[in-house]
């Protein structure tokens, strides 16, 4: 079994009511390289 360095679970994100991100799940594993990249 991989063993995960982050884990997140139902991110939600909000600016005013205006809801960026909803339920974002994320797993990254421990010694990998990830780039998370937005405009």
């Amino acid at each position: 079994m991989i063993r995960q360095a982050i884990t997140i679970r139902g991110l939600t994100k909000a600016f005013g009511r205006n809801a960026v991100l909803r339920g974002v799940d994320l797993d990254l594993p421990a010694g990998q390289v990830t780039v998370l990249m937005g405009a």
